[in-house]
């Protein structure tokens, strides 16, 4: 299992909020940063390795 953190960002840009998680792959990952989506930017990060960002308005469509 890979270690992932997904960071919320404010309208400034700047991190409010991280979550922590386990996933075996990057594709695994992505689809609970979806679920996690809360209409904020995010960026979902590996360690030191940035897998995807998320911008706010792509996020309005979830369930």
């Amino acid at each position: 299992m890979l270690s992932y953190r997904l960071y919320f960002q404010g309208n400034d840009g700047l991190v409010v909020r991280a979550e922590g998680f386990f996933c075996p792959d990057d594709s695994d990952a992505i689809e609970i940063a979806k679920e996690m989506a809360d209409g904020r930017p995010m960026e979902l990060w590996q360690q030191a390795r940035k897998v995807m960002s998320f911008p706010a308005e792509l996020q309005t469509l979830r369930g």
